[in-house]
């Protein structure tokens, strides 16, 4: 029996957890405090959802709209559940919510539940009432997606009565009275831990996507009912995601220098490929003429330009007349024009080979683009990039680092722009080296009459939304010179396959990139006959940009996660 106090006080419980979902509670049933508040809080581990989306990505959740057909024939469902599924179940039912019985001896026991969790109410009825815990998994559907066609697993525990028969007290909002629980066959620990904020991030996500509305989409918002993190954790957190960085920088280091001595230690090392010797004549840049391919026999005598080398295959990349970029073998290539030392910028060295009908044949014309500067990119050996990171990751950790932000125009906010005091002298080697060429192409022979000197060097560390307007830059040692970049780091969001997309009003774009502008227009103008002036560069770490110092070139904001680190520097002519 239960006294009218009694309930009173379990509705007011009840109520006062329905309306503070937002709020997370510790195990006394007070307001959890963000690095303070131990206990069992979802992470990202505890979700697994069929189409592998993010956790903060997946809609709205519900119980199984097609239930109990879903069960027996959803080749979806049957992939996450399964025998062969992601959260194989030895066991699963439809769980509703608890009897009056059962309401009442929590009621007696004035014990707190709390709707997110799921493991410490399990534990509590266990330490009360001896019933067991079965640990499992919430199956869930996506109601954002068709019937049938997204389910979303979450990592759940429940008790047992002592005849075997389920029981889950764990409190569920109004629009879910049943569940679908499956037994785990493997049972994952579940460790209690500080709260953090993305945990506590996922809380909120869930109330709103479990406990809200189904019909409306409300922002998540936690600033509103938070304790900030202590700034001890944030030192903490810091100093461990910095050491841990370092060490994968070391480790990329050790393992660059170890392929590269693998490699002059390889007996055949001497019949592989090395960029810095041609192959029968075969070089980067090198004009050849393709011939006895049996496969493609409509590619032999079609003249092609070397742009690199595959590795892994053995065989040279060529660009067709076509523009399209073929996998070739030395054997079935003929040299017309070998690769040059020391070229020179002209109108006719950017020659594009094409064809054109005429009658029933069809005849080869040439195409030049009237250009009147260049740049030059280089491709950074992976060991340096790796070198470059370790040490502007003690730039950016040292908190004496001077900052180069007033002589830029970077719109950074969360970022660092930092000077680099001693730069990598193999970096600015290779720096010296590039402009040196370039200024070689675009002068020629007056060339020799040329100094080049390092003038300044700084790296810029950005995150989501930060980005560079149009600009151009100058040097403190002469009216003339070079200027440079190089992407040392890039997001996962930022690379060379994801380089092209479309936005809402059908035009290509992608987030992130950085462009040089040589003109002011954009697109052709077409009663000029004149191309667009702006260049793309392409989305990837590694490679070192030089080009003239008036050039000007911007860069856009890129989202999400993550850090895109660049180093730049110029070069007084």
């Amino acid at each position: 029996r239960v006294s009218p106090a009694q309930f009173l006080k379990f509705v007011i419980v009840q109520m006062f957890a329905r309306s503070e979902t937002l709020q997370l509670t510790d195990s006394s049933g007070f307001p959890a405090d963000i690095g303070e508040s131990s206990g069992y809080w979802y992470n990202t581990e505890d979700f697994v959802s069929t189409d592998s989306c993010d956790v903060l990505s997946i809609g709205h959740l519900g119980f199984l709209r097609d239930w109990p057909a879903v069960y027996r024939q959803n080749d979806t469902l049957k992939r996450l559940v399964g025998k062969r599924g992601r959260c194989v179940a030895t066991k699963m039912a439809v769980m509703g919510t608890p009897s009056q019985t059962e309401h009442a001896l929590i009621a007696a026991n004035a014990l707190h539940l709390h709707p997110f969790g799921s493991f410490a109410n399990a534990e509590l009825i266990e330490h009360v009432f001896g019933f067991s815990i079965v640990k499992g998994w919430a199956i869930f559907e996506r109601l954002d997606e068709p019937v049938g066609s997204a389910f979303v697993a979450v990592r759940f525990w429940w008790n047992a009565l002592a005849d075997g028969t389920w029981i889950d007290f764990t409190p569920r909002p109004d629009h879910l009275p049943v569940v679908l629980l499956a037994e785990a066959a493997t049972h994952y620990p579940k460790v209690k831990s500080k709260l953090s904020n993305l945990e506590a991030d996922l809380a909120a996500y869930m109330a709103q996507k479990m406990f809200g509305d189904p019909d409306s989409v409300v922002p998540v918002s936690m600033s509103h009912h938070r304790v900030p993190a202590p700034k001890q954790e944030l030192v903490r957190a810091n100093r461990e995601a910095n050491e841990a960085c370092a060490e994968m920088r070391c480790l990329e280091a050790q393992v660059a220098s170890l392929r590269h001595r693998l490699f002059s230690l390889v007996p055949d090392a001497s019949n592989r490929w090395d960029p810095g010797r041609p192959i029968d004549g075969i070089d980067l840049g090198s004009m050849v003429r393709v011939c006895g391919l049996s496969d493609c026999p409509d590619l032999n005598g079609q003249d092609v330009i070397i742009v690199g080398f595959d590795t892994q295959r053995s065989k040279w990349r060529a660009r067709l007349c076509t523009g399209e970029i073929r996998v070739l073998s030395g054997v079935n290539l003929e040299v017309l024009d070998a690769a040059k030392q020391n070229p020179e910028l002209s109108t006719f060295g950017c020659e594009i080979l094409c064809s054109i009908p005429c009658g029933k044949r069809r005849i080869h014309c040439n195409l030049w683009p009237l250009v009147h500067s260049g740049i030059i990119r280089s491709r950074v050996p992976d060991r340096l990039l790796a070198k470059l990171n370790i040490l502007f990751d003690a730039l950016h950790d040292d908190h004496n680092s001077p900052s180069h932000g007033l002589f830029l125009v970077g719109e950074v906010k969360d970022g660092k722009q930092l000077t680099v005091r001693h730069p990598d002298e193999e970096y600015v080697a290779l720096l010296l080296a590039c402009a040196e060429q370039l200024g070689h192409s675009i002068f020629g022979s007056d060339s020799s009459m040329m100094h080049y000197n390092l003038d300044q060097v700084w790296t810029v560390h950005q995150h989501s939304g930060d980005y560079n307007p149009m600009h151009f830059h100058t040097n403190a040692r002469s009216e003339f010179g070079f200027s440079s970049f190089l992407h040392v780091k890039l997001p996962p969001q930022l690379q060379t396959s994801q380089q092209m997309k479309r936005d809402a009003k059908g035009q290509e774009q992608h987030d992130g990139v950085t462009s040089f502008m040589w003109r002011t227009d954009t697109g052709i103008v077409a009663e000029r006959l004149e191309c667009s002036g702006v260049l793309d560069c392409e989305l990837a770490e590694g490679f070192l940009y030089v080009f003239p110092q008036w050039l000007q070139h911007f860069v856009l904001p890129f989202q999400g996660h993550g850090e895109r680190r660049t180093v730049a520097a110029n070069v007084a002519l």
